[in-house]
């Protein structure tokens, strides 16, 4: 089993020399694991169980045919690999066979303790726990361990049952064994606690911090952990700025249906810095307190003004368009952007809208002459916060205008929009006037940024890209496998998941504890304990009707309280 555990935790530091995709660690990142690793556990695996069955049916030829078989392939496994290592890269292969060797060697132990087994051969008795051989802190804190490991305590009663010469059904089994173990936890609670103390001594204090302090604090830590987790306090928290971004404008008739392309861009961009600005602009969304992300968390984007394809549409579909304009007529904005994390979350896009309103005349002209620029007043939010599973969402109320010019090349026939960032009708000003307008807070004095201002600071830092532009707020995200799998659970799923979980089953640990008081609260459990021995020493024995006899003697002994309490008295001392 220490094998087992080794190959599970530390295969990684094997693998990631052979591959270069960072090992078991960036396979589980991906969600997707080596299918040589599973193998391996795999077999390791099988191979425990295969010396459990033969120690359980006391086959000393099977257990023989297991040792040298294992011992012969694991060594010619490891000189090969050794071997072939040592005429691979210098570097990885001395770290790859460090670790080979760790593995050779802790197998080696295991076939040292299983030629011991063969040269002595088995005991009688190998159906039993290993922990209840005797009762120590040592032992009852192993036995807790392994009664909390998944699935551990099932395989092998499971196991055991399949195996063994016995009349009990797997259900019967699995009651006996039930009786085992809280016999044996019995016993601990009377060696190592009751009867080390006299009648009105009072509770340790060591005891009520291990027990009470303890578990007081894992309640706690389970109630607030992940309110702290999805904290901006969280020491796993890292920027994720946007790594690529493009825009789509279309226009989208009212009466008319669908919506038709006029101007995408993207392919050529800068992302600014908004400098000292940005932490203001940090306060106007309410994230003013990143000052140490400020500059990966806060982006200024700024596109080209041309479009990257021409505009070729058939004349009677811009007729039917140029028909189908109104003053609700709408220029749609879709903006697409791309980060590195979280997993399944990494593509984001957000569409706008702005109606035309009085400029579809305009814009109703230009679509037949040449050079004619459309404002559209406010045509997209100015502000957009990228949350780690939410989506994008627009803050705040400014807005930043657009003028539309469609371009034509007569010589080749070509024609393509251009978007450009616009003050609008406001007054653009200065760059002092702006940066003392950003410096004061505008909830106190019953003001905000004005389009133009903020339009002002995006022109001069935008430079030479004078297109669209947009200031991007990414929330910082957690960094690590597990970190961002419970980040995109979000802290809501994780509540009802996980915390209600863990308090429903609390509540059931502390709930009708009346009902186990006599199974729990026994004085003594020498007569019951000899008595469950007897039923593993017939089955050893091969006395199955004995076997049979005994068990349904113990559950009568069960069924009947006053039979219960007379086998759980504790014995009377001896009078001279």
């Amino acid at each position: 089993m220490v094998v087992f555990f080794y190959t599970l935790f530390f295969y990684s530091l094997y693998d990631a020399s052979e591959t270069d995709d960072g090992g078991i660690g960036a396979s589980a990142t991906k969600g997707q694991f080596p299918i040589h690793w599973v193998l391996v556990l795999l077999m390791l695996f099988a191979l425990m169980l295969a010396e459990r069955t033969a120690y359980t049916m006391h086959s000393m030829r099977a257990k023989a045919l297991y040792h040298f078989g294992t011992l012969a392939i694991f060594t010619c496994y490891a000189v090969y690999a050794a071997h072939t290592d040592s005429y691979s890269r210098a570097g990885a292969s001395r770290h790859r066979v460090a670790v080979l060797q760790l593995f050779f060697v802790l197998k080696a132990l295991s076939m040292a303790v299983s030629a011991a087994q063969l040269r002595h051969g088995f005991p009688d008795f190998t159906q039993g726990q290993f922990f209840f051989h005797a009762v120590s802190i040592s032992r009852h804190i192993g036995f807790v361990l392994y009664r909390a490991l998944p699935y551990l305590y099932e395989l092998r009663t499971i196991h055991d049952w399949a195996c063994a010469s016995t009349t009990l059904t797997l259900y019967d089994w699995l009651k006996l064994e039930d009786i085992y173990s809280s016999l044996y936890m019995v016993r601990c609670d009377l060696e190592l606690a009751r009867l080390k103390r006299r009648v009105g001594d009072k509770t340790r204090m060591r005891q009520k911090l291990l027990q009470g302090g303890l578990f007081f604090a894992a309640l706690v830590l389970v109630l607030w952990l992940p309110l702290l987790l999805f904290s901006s306090a969280n020491p796993s928290l890292s920027a994720n700025p946007v790594t690529d971004i493009s825009l789509e404008l279309a226009v989208v008739p009212v009466r008319g249906q669908g919506r038709i392309a006029l101007w995408s861009g993207g392919a050529l961009r800068q992302m600014a810095d908004l400098g000292s600005i940005g932490d203001r602009v940090l306060g106007e969304v309410g994230l003013g307190g990143l000052s140490d992300l400020s500059h990966e968390t806060l982006q200024l984007a700024c596109l080209e003004r041309t479009s990257i394809g021409t505009w070729s549409v058939p004349k009677p579909t811009l007729q039917r368009l140029a028909n189908n304009l109104t003053a609700e007529s709408a220029i749609s904005t879709t903006w697409t952007m791309t980060r590195a994390r979280p997993t399944g979350f990494t593509t984001l896009s957000f569409t706008d809208s702005q109606p035309l309103g009085a400029a579809w005349h305009t814009f109703n002209a230009s679509l037949f002459e040449a050079g004619m620029s459309t404002l559209v007043a406010r045509a997209h939010a100015a502000i957009l916060r990228l949350s780690p599973t939410a989506g994008v969402a627009a803050v705040g109320t400014l807005r930043a205008n657009l003028s539309l010019v469609l371009e034509a090349d007569a010589r080749d026939d070509e024609q393509w929009w251009e978007a450009r960032a616009s003050s609008g009708n406001a007054s653009a000003a200065s760059a002092g006037d702006v940066n003392d307008a950003l410096g004061v807070d505008g909830a106190a004095n019953g003001t905000a940024w004005s389009d133009a201002s903020l339009w002002e600071v995006a022109r001069e830092r935008c430079e030479p890209f004078v297109g669209p532009w947009v200031v991007l707020v990414s929330d910082a995200v957690v960094k690590g496998a597990i970190a961002e799998q419970l980040s995109a659970i979000g802290v809501a799923s994780l509540y009802v998941t996980f915390v209600l979980g863990v308090g429903r089953f609390v509540r059931l640990f502390a709930s009708n504890l009346r009902m186990r008081i006599p199974y729990e609260n026994l004085p003594s459990t020498r007569r019951l304990w000899e008595l469950v021995e007897d039923v593993y020493a017939a089955r050893a024995e091969g006395q199955l009707a004995l076997e049979e006899e005994l068990f349904f003697t113990l559950i009568n002994v069960y069924r009947s309280p006053s039979i219960l309490y007379e086998f759980s008295r504790r014995p009377r001392p001896k009078q001279d």
